[in-house]
């Protein structure tokens, strides 16, 4: 299963993710293709967070470029 599989599953914690993975709204826009403007106004839009369409985005992102890798059952990564 991939991260951004998994990820769809998650609770309201995508916030919290997202905050994680990329510390910085530039960083988060840089990633995804859009302007700083256009993903803030996403996320507010959203219960003051990123959808969870966004972070499917990012993390296929990442997953692409072999940044993270996928949860295990138990929480670990596969690596």
């Amino acid at each position: 299963m991939k991260a951004s599989d998994w990820l769809e599953n998650l609770p309201d914690r995508l916030i919290a993710a997202r905050k994680l993975v990329f510390p910085t709204m530039t960083d988060a826009a840089n990633a995804l293709g859009v302007s700083k403007q256009a993903l803030e106004q996403r996320e507010r839009k959203r219960y003051k967070g990123a959808k969870i369409e966004t972070l499917i985005t990012m993390l296929k992102l990442l997953e692409e470029q072999a940044i993270i890798s996928p949860p295990t059952e138990r929480g670990q990564t596969l690596d």
